[in-house]
């Protein structure tokens, strides 16, 4: 896996008080793209299938839940293998995961007008219309018995 962090010069300046300015050395996240290849059980290589861009780590999570909210899986059992694998990069950052599907479970039509909009925001972005979320759900979310009370979600941004 690649680092999530990586140290950079950067300039700070302070105009409030001596009006200076001091270079030094900070930790910033980082930012790389990952490739996320599905197909079928079997021999053969798993075909790409979209690349977002995200802070390395829980990768595997990353790409599973792609999966889900796509509504290529259902659940954990439609997925036989999720691996890091080392793509074409030297050295080998890990930037490609490998989903192998379960058997039964048929593979996304990976055409080449089709193309993901691939975000580390919500999954709103790149929709065409919050119908679209809706009509791609495989499960009923109004149906979630799952509450949150409002003094939690105020209390949050502290």
């Amino acid at each position: 896996m690649g680092r999530a962090t990586d140290r950079r010069s950067v300039v700070r300046i302070d105009l409030a008080g001596a009006r200076s300015s001091v270079r030094r050395p900070d930790t910033l996240s980082v930012e790389e793209p990952l490739e996320i290849r599905v197909g079928p059980s079997g021999p053969g290589r798993r075909r790409p299938l979209t690349v977002t861009m995200r802070t390395p780590g829980d990768d595997l999570d990353l790409a599973l839940g792609f999966l889900l909210t796509e509504g290529i899986v259902r659940t954990a059992d439609d997925v036989l293998t999720a691996q890091l694998c080392a793509g074409a990069e030297t050295p080998n950052t890990y930037n490609v995961v490998d989903v192998t599907l379960a058997p039964g479970v048929p593979a996304p039509d990976v055409d080449p007008t089709r193309n993901f909009h691939t975000t580390s925001s919500c999954g709103v972005c790149g929709k065409a219309s919050i119908d679209a979320v809706r009509t791609r759900s495989r499960f009923p979310v109004a149906e979630d018995p799952l509450t949150v009370d409002a003094a939690v979600l105020a209390s949050l941004p502290d």
